[in-house]
């Protein structure tokens, strides 16, 4: 009788190990999806960040692109010698070219791409201002407009490539082959090829590749 009764109790319910076994199961199962949770969490945060700067650089690469192909090839003539209407530094450079879609006017504008040093970032700003016939150089004007392309670059940078050859060059330097340089200077007689930009993301981001812009001449015209 007492033996048939303890059968009848065991069938009732788990025993104390076993639920003690159980409750480790659980928290093994536990732990094992909450890291696939957060590691997933992470994989998607990194995607979306991947995705945005991707996307970013893709903007402003159009737009570059779409600028600089507008460049109008002109040249300034002074008392002294002919000059082109382009000028390139590491840090920036300046042209002349058609004006901006949103003024729905014929004209040209002067533009200037630059570098610009906030705090311990850099951005890369597009500015713009109405062309002055009259004058021979590049003016800094007080109705210049500034658009902030990219922020939070470490560092940005321009490199140009072309025959750079200057007004009053000998016959040996005019036929120098082109290559590389760290500015473009205004007295060339020639325009650059291309223009290599190079922006920096921070650390941590996935890096971005060399920007290449072809210019749409290579020779004054």
């Amino acid at each position: 009788m007492n033996l048939q009764l303890y059968h009848q109790n065991r069938n009732r319910g788990f025993t104390l190990l076993e639920v003690l076994v159980a409750v480790v199961i659980m928290a093994v199962i536990m732990t094992t999806a909450f890291g696939a949770l957060r590691l997933g969490s992470r994989s998607w945060e990194a995607g979306i960040t991947h995705a945005s700067g991707n996307e970013t650089f893709r903007t402003v690469a159009d737009l570059l692109r779409r600028q600089v192909a507008q460049v109008i090839p002109m040249t300034w003539v002074d008392d002294t010698q002919q000059r082109i209407a382009f000028e390139g530094t590491a840090e920036q450079l300046r042209f002349i070219a058609p004006a901006p879609q949103q003024y729905r006017q014929a004209g040209l504008f002067e533009y200037g791409i630059a570098a610009q040093r906030q705090g311990l970032a850099t951005s890369l700003v597009l500015s713009y201002a109405p062309y002055n016939p009259e004058s021979r150089e590049f003016q800094v004007t007080a109705n210049q407009q500034q658009v902030q392309l990219v922020e939070g670059l470490q560092h940005v940078s321009f490199d140009y490539f072309g025959s750079s050859t200057r007004h009053g060059s000998s016959a040996e330097n005019r036929g120098e082959a082109p290559r590389w340089y760290p500015r473009w200077d205004i007295s060339s007689q020639e325009y650059p090829n291309l223009i290599r930009v190079r922006m920096e993301v921070s650390e941590g981001q996935q890096p971005w590749p060399d920007l290449y812009l072809a210019l749409p001449v290579g020779r004054k015209q």
